[in-house]
């Protein structure tokens, strides 16, 4: 692990609170939200849609794509994403009346309802699980319902220490987490839940109201020192969770079966609970660049342009903007990249405010060693890879171990890919 104040330079106001951003004028909704396939339109152009209206689904019970705001559809077309793909989209001109946007909604009940029933309105609500890469809730869901002895993993901080989306949600939606994470867990049947959050921006709940959601599941609140890095990904909270039971229980449990974060959990409980789609988000927008730093609340295909005028402009002229945090996000250039599910922030930076990407040779440093936490030899398989350089067995065997951190990457002073590297061993292996 390494600090967050030596891996990152930034320095970050800590945001408490979430304003709505304006209603795009013309959303532009990829059909492709998800790891796993891209949709087929349900409508055409020319053709007037609701807001939430489903507009992109398949046959493989994939999350269904919904219009995240009543109009006209203008264009179905191929249109750069926040991921680095161009897939196909739907353009929607803002007209008519809105059914959820200043409507009082009902709260449902779900703790009679079966668990195919509650499966098959998280699909159709389009709920994916935005823990690491996206996928159809529904779908890890089933895949897990017959598993013995495992629990469900919360995480309520964000795994990039470059965003707080994660962070700011899991404090404005304390109760809603919980009851969408209880619901998560009733129909996966798990043993046991563990909420992990950041120790010093959050309040456990009392105890009435976690017992009111949970009934007799075990439930767990462990803190997270988020001042280091990494923290957020499986292979971490395993091992948080396990120490956290060893010492205050003198026990272990089982495995994690699912991990959500909070993020996922309280867009099930408005899926399921409230009966409301997947058409917002919750976006950090942050850089030195931007006059005013803030954290809205984003219809699914507004522009990223628009959030940047929200953020009142530029105080300079931006050298790079950053989808999804400095240390594992990606680059865009074209300012009219809609919003999508995954994105949980925007970092627009200065030529002065990130690092020389120019790759110059390797100078044996041996940084990348020490920070790995899996104890690879990055360096080592970068030259096998790109070199054909003849390594052991056991030296290119441990690409399978990556936690997907990228602090080597985060940390190499040559810029050599390291962590790309090892992805495209592990694709080999």
């Amino acid at each position: 692990m390494i600090k967050v104040n030596e891996l990152l330079k930034t320095d970050q106001e800590h945001i408490e609170s979430i304003t709505s951003a304006f209603i795009p004028p013309i959303a532009v909704v990829s059909l492709s939200q998800d790891a796993a396939a891209v949709l087929t339109p349900s409508v055409s152009i020319g053709d007037t849609v609701l807001e939430g209206q489903i507009i992109g689904k398949d046959s493989q019970r994939n999350a269904c794509i919904h219009s995240p705001i009543p109009g006209t559809v203008t264009d179905i077309f191929t249109a750069s994403m926040p991921n680095g793909k161009r897939v196909p989209s739907i353009s929607i001109k803002l007209n008519g009346a809105f059914s959820y946007l200043g409507k009082k909604t009902e709260k449902a009940s779900w703790v009679y309802s079966p668990s195919t029933q509650r499966l098959k309105h998280l699909c159709e609500m389009g709920v994916i699980n935005t823990f690491d890469v996206p996928e159809t809730l529904s779908k890890q869901m089933e895949s897990v319902l017959k598993k013995q002895d495992g629990f469900l993993a919360v995480r309520l901080f964000d795994k990039d220490p470059s965003v707080q989306s994660e962070t700011c949600t899991a404090e404005q939606y304390v109760h809603e987490i919980l009851e969408g994470a209880a619901l998560i867990a009733d129909t996966i049947n798990v043993s046991s839940v563990f909420f992990l959050y950041g120790s010093n921006n959050w309040y456990v709940p009392q105890d009435t109201d976690v017992k009111m959601h949970f009934k007799s599941t075990p439930v767990y609140f462990i803190p997270v020192e988020t001042s280091l890095y990494p923290q957020g990904g499986v292979a971490e909270i395993s091992e948080l969770i396990n120490k956290y039971l060893q010492k205050n229980y003198k026990k272990k449990t089982g495995s994690i079966v699912l991990a959500v974060d909070g993020s996922t959990a309280l867009a099930s409980y408005n899926a399921v609970v409230k009966n409301i789609p997947y058409i917002e988000k919750i976006v950090h927008v942050t850089g030195d660049c931007i006059k005013k730093q803030g954290m809205y609340k984003v219809r699914i295909g507004t522009p990223i342009r628009n959030l940047l005028q929200e953020s009142q402009g530029f105080v300079s002229e931006p050298a790079k903007i950053v989808i999804n945090g400095l240390i594992k996000g990606i680059a865009v250039s074209d300012l009219n990249t809609p919003i999508t599910k995954y994105v949980n922030s925007i970092t627009v930076l200065s030529s002065k405010d990130f690092a020389d990407q120019r790759q110059t040779p390797c100078i044996r440093c041996g940084r990348c060693h020490e920070v790995c936490p899996a104890s690879i030899q990055p360096e080592k398989i970068y030259f096998h890879y790109f070199s054909d350089v003849s390594i052991p067995d056991y030296v290119l065997n441990t690409a399978k171990l990556c936690t997907e951190c990228a602090l080597c990457n985060a940390v190499c002073p040559s810029r050599l890919p390291l962590y790309q590297t090892i992805k495209l061993v592990q694709g080999k292996k």
